[in-house]
């Protein structure tokens, strides 16, 4: 799996979130796909979506 519990995450239509839970899922049979359980910071709500909708939020330390 490409994100792994706790991963800040951005969706295009729902923001910026944490991903709480990851699993494969099977489709037609034979190909499998990363999906996501992800709390949406903006709202609190929790979506599941696929991990190829999903791209990594780089964390930058602040000096001060």
């Amino acid at each position: 799996m490409k994100f792994k519990i706790g991963d800040t995450v951005n969706h295009p239509n729902y923001g910026v979130g944490l991903v709480m839970n990851g699993s494969s899922s099977e489709c037609d049979g034979n190909e499998f796909y990363d999906v996501y359980f992800v709390t949406v910071l903006r709202n609190n709500g929790i979506v599941r979506c696929p991990g190829s909708e999903l791209s990594p939020v780089e964390h930058e330390e602040v000096q001060i």
